[in-house]
């Protein structure tokens, strides 16, 4: 290789790098592997940040930075990572309609098992940043037609669901002969990181105050080993699994509605709650059934608290934090109206700002180990909605597939899943339901169950139930 860039990471990207996020497309179809293997060669040509790979460097703590080749390329040198099994697992079957609460198919089967599992492994393996994996599943009997899942897997470290969405959306308009804009290249040796800088000048300015509580604490070496022993324990005792939730386009516009009116009534139209606050309220209550205090970490991006320039709106790396929700107990979840607790947690993420950001980066600076946990609640609701990435309305049709089925969304750590009470929002099928993954004890996807069984009778929508 001719020349190569440095492009430094942040601390938040750091604080990440321990865990890999998976989604994946169920479509109809028997996939190109050629035209997908082609699309890829020229995303990653012509984006050379994802040709790059992982290198550490110490500071404070460990960081880590992106080499980029800049010019040609060495013979063989890998851009991309694309793998192809085949399998007739149950858990593809095909159904006539997607069943409203599912159990999510095995991770096994759609990513390669030499598929890295965090930024180290990157790091040894020298794998390139983008895994892509190819699950060639068994025809649909009745109809006779191919099917196939089609998964993407990346660093944490590096990429958030922004990023992510960027790059699948790029792909796609290669494989569909459209045109994308190409971020612009960085400049031979050493980049600044844009968002780094700003939240620098922040910092040195000396205008923003740290918040008490801004997302994040210092949970040390002990605070890793709990969380594992919560996992484990649900596991074992609570029947905790990872379940695919379809919310029926018709039952989500009920909720919306029947919650704007109630606030109309009582003149609280303006400002609006949007989808998301309803959705989140709406799953927030699910925890309602035990005597606890539960936090919500609820991730959103900050880049609109960014100045509005392309390398910024544009930037592909973590740039999220949680929204400042308060405390509730389980007997605050029962008294609140769900149009009440929507209403409050739009307050909350309207309020979100450079404060919270600043004091989130002072803990990834500070902590032993941060980690998404309020330090007085006794358990941690976890929630991210993705769904304005429209990463799940990919079109692979340049590539064979007729229609996208069904889509899935994996958190990954090196001892596997880090969730013990989450949901995942992440995004609609080509019907406008829906997709919710969801990591929950049995009693709380009970809880869950009950309340698309009841909405299903209000609004005349039938609920599927598994064969």
């Amino acid at each position: 290789m001719s020349s190569t860039a440095t492009f430094p990471l942040t601390p938040i990207d750091a604080s990440h790098g321990e865990s890999i996020f998976i989604t994946a497309w169920l479509v109809e179809g028997e996939i190109d592997l050629e035209a997908f293997r082609s699309a890829l060669t020229r995303l990653t040509n012509k984006w050379r940040l994802l040709a790059g790979r992982l290198q550490s460097y110490e500071g404070l703590g460990k960081n880590w930075r992106i080499i980029i080749p800049l010019g040609p390329l060495r013979p063989k040198y890998q851009t991309f990572t694309l793998t192809i099994s085949t399998s007739e697992h149950a858990a593809f079957e095909p159904h006539e309609s997607l069943p409203t609460v599912s159990p999510s198919p095995p991770l096994n089967l759609l990513i390669d098992p030499g598929t890295p599992r965090c930024n180290q492994d990157w790091e040894r393996t020298q794998d390139p940043l983008t895994c892509w994996h190819i699950t060639r599943l068994r025809a649909d009997p009745t109809t006779g037609k191919s099917r196939t899942a089609i998964s993407f897997s990346r660093p944490h470290g590096v990429l958030d669901a922004a990023g992510a969405a960027q790059i699948v959306h790029a792909l796609t308009s290669e494989m569909n002969g459209q045109e994308w804009t190409v971020p612009t290249p960085p400049k031979p040796g050493m980049n600044e990181n844009p968002v780094q800088k700003v939240l620098d000048e922040q910092e040195k300015s000396g205008t923003v105050a740290l918040v008490s509580f801004a997302g994040y604490s210092d949970i040390g070496i002990f605070g890793v080993f709990k969380s594992a022993l919560n996992v484990t324990r649900k596991k074992l005792f609570q029947n905790l699994g990872i379940h695919c939730v379809i919310l029926n386009k018709a039952i989500l516009e009920y909720l919306v509605q029947d919650v704007r009116v109630a606030l109309a009534k009582e003149g609280k139209e303006e400002p609006r709650v949007s989808t998301g606050d309803i959705l989140t309220a709406w799953l927030w209550k699910a925890n309602e059934d035990d005597n606890l205090t539960i936090n919500c970490t609820n991730l959103a991006s900050y880049r609109h608290l960014l100045p509005d320039t392309p390398e910024i709106q544009n930037y592909p790396h973590n740039a999220f934090t949680p929204l400042p929700y308060p405390l509730y107990t389980a007997a605050d979840l029962r008294e609140f109206p769900l149009p009440a607790l929507a209403h409050q947690l739009m307050f909350c993420r309207k309020s979100l700002s450079m404060f919270h950001v600043l004091s989130a980066q002072h803990v990834f600076k500070t902590a032993l180990v941060s980690a998404p946990i309020h330090p007085d609640a006794d358990e941690t609701f976890f929630l991210s909605n993705v769904s304005s990435t429209r990463i799940l309305e990919a079109d692979w049709t340049g590539v064979g597939a007729s229609r996208t089925v069904c889509g899935y969304r994996y958190s990954l750590m090196p001892r596997g899943s880090p969730f013990s009470n989450a949901v995942l929002i992440s995004g609609r099928l080509p019907d406008g339901s829906v997709v919710l993954d969801v990591t929950l004890s049995r009693a709380r996807l009970r809880s869950v169950e009950t309340e698309l069984k009841r909405l299903s009778e209000v609004v005349g929508v039938p609920y599927v139930s598994m064969k």
